[in-house]
């Protein structure tokens, strides 16, 4: 998916949030054609965590591998951020004891996926209960838009592709895909036919 190739971020580390980037105070930022694997953060954000009204526009880049111990996988978007990914993916990320093993959002943020990829992605590794949203979380008032993308192969104990809660809202245009999920037992809707285990579309809890 990624095209010629640029930036490599490899194996980086964080004490808290963002093993690649952290980004606050209506940062701005602009990745085009990287390579960013590896990651890990002790808190949340594996390799992206962007707050605080700022951008990053991900182009023909790849977010893979990375781990957070609490929340947030691949990418963490929060308080009124917004991430645009354009044929790009997030995918292999994991959290170990909370959700959203690719991306998070929350607190009025908003992330659109435009023909872009979120898969095989596993929410609570070793959390003592089942944890939510192998692929995509959103929670408090957030907002998620899926044009063109595909969001598959996603594991978790709640919503295996996507789960939403707190007044978070999902528009789709276009072609997407949401299949081969998989989740535990949860209150689960359809999705598009998806019905790949419980919970393998959309998981809303309102």
């Amino acid at each position: 998916m990624p095209g010629a190739p640029g930036s490599t971020f490899l194996n980086n580390m964080a004490t808290m949030e963002g093993g690649d980037v952290f980004a606050n105070g209506k940062a701005e930022i602009t990745i085009s054609g990287a390579s960013m694997q590896g990651a890990a953060a002790a808190a949340d954000g594996g390799s992206i965590a962007i707050s605080g009204n700022s951008t990053l526009v991900l182009t023909a880049t790849t977010v893979s591998k990375a781990s957070a111990i609490n929340r947030r996988g691949c990418i963490g978007v929060t308080e009124n951020a917004t991430l645009i990914m354009v044929r790009s993916a997030a995918s292999g990320c994991s959290t170990s004891n909370g959700v959203a093993g690719g991306i998070g959002v929350q607190d009025t943020a908003t992330v659109i996926l435009d023909n872009s990829n979120v898969t095989n992605n596993i929410a609570g590794t070793d959390a003592p209960q089942p944890a939510a949203a192998g692929g995509i979380a959103a929670d408090r008032r957030s907002k998620v838009m899926l044009i063109d993308a595909r969001v598959s192969g996603n594991k978790a104990g709640f919503g295996g592709g996507l789960f939403l809660m707190g007044e978070a809202s999902l528009v789709t245009e276009g072609s997407n895909r949401i299949t081969g999920n998989t989740a535990g037992t949860c209150r689960v809707y359809g999705f598009w036919g998806c019905m790949h285990g419980w919970g393998s579309g959309v998981s809303d809890r309102t």
